[in-house]
């Protein structure tokens, strides 16, 4: 190797990457193998959102392996991401079987990639092992690119040295804030509780706020925010959410926070309220999640809860809510095509915003 001198020059390229994981249970596994072509998980996010995955099977008749059952991913990004990948099923223990690993892939916008011959479907639903309790578990870990940088110079004395940075606690010393009113300068009132606050962050984490502190409104002037709509516990969350980016009770209280996300326009906590109803998504559960996605511009949520309605739509008209939204919507049926159009119509039934299923419903309505 050549004798470096003070006009040698040098590059060193580094990428960083970012590691995610999930696990995907779905109950009565043996129906859902057996009766449909294709289920989604619901969506696991990189830390800043910016990469959006989830898990599908598909069992397709018409593709090269008719008798597998595929597994893929898919990633909503803004950007193609390169990622490798590794799909299992977790057997009663936790113990990983039938590992399978990709080599690093071009993930396009919400376009399948992944195994799609998994496994033998008689395989899979002759072993009670992979399928203990009726339960198919997946695990897939996902290690995805975020970016590559260079670093360049000349001579050695210029070269990159690496320093040990200490973690950052930024998300904690905030969330101290809520918590010290010290700086505070607006109150917000709930009934008769009131929370000290930080105009400053409130108005940076929602354009709502921003906008009320901008204006001549009576909140500006006062320094106080009176919310006569939301509950105590609800609004704490909230409040947690935008000072540190977490909410400690939200699978609890999903729904409630996803009604507060609407309305003061944030954006991540709506999604992880969509992610955590989506997971208690079943039979049982379909219409009112439905509703209460079109209802507060959940359209993650909505799209998946359309999707599994459409899919279990023997069961889910079997249900009390089910009916009960056909026998409360039933005058739907009276006004002609021609004064109301169709989906005006099935607007009233539960403001349903998709075609297909709107139909379903809509044929369901004609044999009310």
């Amino acid at each position: 190797m050549p004798a470096r001198t003070n006009d040698t020059y040098w590059c060193t390229t580094k990428s960083q990457f970012i590691e995610l994981s999930t696990i995907w249970t779905i109950d009565q596994a043996r129906f859902h193998l057996n009766k449909l072509r294709y289920l989604e998980s619901s969506v696991f996010c990189s830390k800043n959102r910016d990469q959006k995955w989830r898990l599908c099977f598909r069992r397709d008749p018409f593709n090269n392996h008719p008798l597998h059952l595929g597994v893929c991913l898919i990633v909503q990004s803004e950007r193609p991401i390169y990622a490798e990948f590794s799909i299992s099923i977790l057997g009663s223990d936790g113990r990983k079987m039938l590992t399978k690993k990709s080599v690093a892939r071009e993930f396009a916008n919400n376009v399948e990639n992944g195994f799609r011959d998994y496994i033998l479907l008689t395989d899979l639903l002759e072993n009670n092992e992979l399928l203990p309790d009726d339960k198919l578990t997946l695990f897939c870990e996902v290690r995805a690119h975020i970016e590559t940088q260079n670093y360049n110079g000349t001579g050695s004395g210029n070269r990159p040295v690496c320093f040990t940075m200490p973690s950052c606690d930024l998300e904690k010393r905030l969330g101290s804030l809520l918590h010290d009113e010290k700086y505070t300068d607006v109150i917000i009132v709930v009934g008769e509780q009131k929370i000290k606050a930080h105009k400053n962050i409130l108005a940076v984490r929602s354009a709502v706020f921003a906008a009320m502190f901008d204006s001549d409104m009576e909140e500006s002037a006062q320094n106080h925010v009176t919310i006569t709509d939301l509950d105590y516990e609800v609004v704490e969350q909230m409040l947690r959410y935008m000072y540190t980016g977490e909410a400690p009770r939200l699978k609890s209280m999903a729904d409630h926070l996803l009604v507060a996300a609407d309305k003061y326009s944030l954006d991540s906590l709506r999604v992880m309220c969509e992610q955590a109803l989506c997971a208690n998504l079943s039979v049982d559960t379909a219409v009112e999640l439905l509703a209460l996605a079109d209802l507060y511009n959940a359209d993650q949520l909505k799209e998946h809860t359309a999707r599994f309605i459409d899919n279990n739509i023997a069961e889910v008209r079997k249900t009390a809510a089910w009916k009960n939204m056909i026998a409360q919507h039933s005058v739907c049926l009276y006004p002609p095509p021609a004064r109301l159009p169709m989906m005006t119509w099935m607007g009233q039934a539960v403001r349903l915003m998709f075609t297909k299923l709107a139909y379903t419903v809509a044929r369901e309505l004609i044999n009310f």
